[in-house]
């Protein structure tokens, strides 16, 4: 009598022989090719989660350079038809 292997044993095999750098062969059972993307999907978050601890992130952000006059409330370089309307209110 044949014996078939259930997902869940795929999954567990998948877990024990699946490194999370390793190349998925797209001629492998479809369970075990979703077990393996699970695996390199949790090595990921878990690498990031790493390099960017949480509360941390950005806390040394610096103000851009690029672009001095963001963030004024008037802008300086104002169109001609905005300098005119200005000229009229006063």
């Amino acid at each position: 009598m044949e014996r078939y292997m259930t997902g869940e044993e795929i999954r567990q095999l998948a877990r024990k022989h699946h490194n999370p750098k390793d190349r998925i062969n797209d001629t492998w059972h479809p369970v075990y090719i979703d077990e393996c993307r699970i695996i390199n999907r949790e090595a990921i978050e878990k690498s990031l989660m790493e390099k960017y601890e949480p509360r941390k992130i950005n806390t040394k952000a610096k103000r851009s350079t690029l672009y001095p006059g963001m963030g004024k409330t008037k802008c300086r370089y104002q169109h001609r038809h905005m300098r005119d309307a200005d000229k009229d209110k006063g």
